[in-house]
């Protein structure tokens, strides 16, 4: 979809973010009367979400893991009770953490409305594994038992939708915006794989439950300490296409990791529910048939490229179906948001 501008941002040696004037001035002042200098203060009231639903490629509903630094910085974590509900705001904290604010603890200003620049509405809401689950309003909608559902927009095919996450299990880099959000920035060519080693990349996959999650394979985690290492999984540069990057395994939370070979789970009850291989252009593709890629690289070239077609055949469709939903979204017609321009690498939320 629309690619977000070009900034300044660099990431120093030292993992700490060096921000660009304009994302330093504006983007990073959570609250309208801030300085620079409180960027990275904790939030009164504020707690962490275990994780934020976004939305992905033509309108489905994505769960993102919210990794928490322990540090002040940040609040603390969720606990909702069964069925339990709570509305609040969506900002970005410390260590670009998502921030969740019930309602009754945001400031408001005279007109009654947050006084932070940059904010996201929506509820915490308990999931189906009794984890915090942020959904935005108007955006990925959660059934009775708080498991996320695609959005439902006219011109997107629900058939499409069920085969994203199954038969197409597309490459992304995931980023938080200014209002809190993770944005799913879809992986199509060597062009779109960042060149920051500290870049959140994955695979968004449904688990056995049916979920689709972001299975992250490279990078920090979205929420960790700035200088915090990336993942155990990041492949190595001399990794061959074709290559093992690791053995994806899912445990009763829903989640799935992915270990290198010879690395074995700390937690009890994970089960290997694929394996992950270094795709042509070094983004990771995902195969759920594990005796179909413990092959040497060269022997994993068809299978990366046999994925790689179906991903691809489904582009347009993608593309067609992001545009319908940007334009739901964003209260905008179909000519509107093309007249803009739409590309299927980046998320809609980043516009929102």
């Amino acid at each position: 979809m629309m690619d977000p501008p070009p900034c300044g941002c660099i990431r120093l040696p030292t993992g700490k973010k060096k921000r660009c004037r304009k994302h330093r001035k504006v983007v990073e002042l959570r609250h309208a009367a801030d300085s620079e200098s409180d960027e990275d203060k904790a939030i009164d009231g504020a707690i962490t979400p275990d994780k934020v639903c976004a939305v992905g490629p033509a309108g489905v509903a994505v769960l993102v893991d919210i990794d928490k630094a322990e540090t002040a910085e940040v609040g603390p974590r969720a606990t909702l009770q069964n069925k339990q509900r709570m509305a609040g705001i969506l900002i970005k904290g410390a260590h670009e953490t998502p921030q969740f604010i019930p309602m009754e603890k945001v400031q408001k200003d005279a007109a009654g409305k947050p006084k932070y620049r940059h904010y996201t509405l929506g509820r915490l809401v308990r999931g189906h594994y009794g984890e915090a689950v942020f959904f935005a309003d108007g955006q990925c909608p959660y059934d009775q038992y708080g498991d996320p559902k695609n959005m439902r927009v006219t011109g997107v095919d629900p058939a499409l939708q069920k085969r994203i996450g199954d038969t197409v299990c597309l490459a992304c880099e995931v980023e938080v915006n200014e209002k809190g959000m993770p944005i799913i920035k879809q992986i199509i060519g060597a062009e779109d794989v960042p060149k920051d080693k500290s870049a959140a990349v994955g695979v968004m996959n449904k688990n056995t439950d049916g979920i689709i999650v972001f299975i992250q394979t490279a990078g920090q985690k979205l929420g960790s300490s700035d200088n915090a290492p990336c993942v155990v999984c990041t492949p190595a540069d001399k990794l061959a296409p074709g290559g093992v990057i690791g053995k994806a395994y899912q445990g009763k939370d829903g989640n799935i990791i992915v270990l290198p070979i010879g690395v074995n789970p700390t937690v009890p009850d994970q089960k290997v529910v694929g394996t992950m291989l270094q795709g042509t252009y070094r983004q990771p593709v995902y195969v759920k048939d594990v005796k179909r890629s413990e092959c040497p690289s060269a022997s994993n070239i068809a299978v990366v490229k046999g994925i790689e077609k179906e991903a691809k055949s489904r582009l347009q469709h993608i593309e067609r179906a992001d545009v319908a939903v940007q334009a739901t979204v964003q209260n905008k017609t179909y000519k509107e948001i093309l007249a803009v321009g739409v590309h299927t690498s980046c998320s809609l939320i980043e516009h929102i």
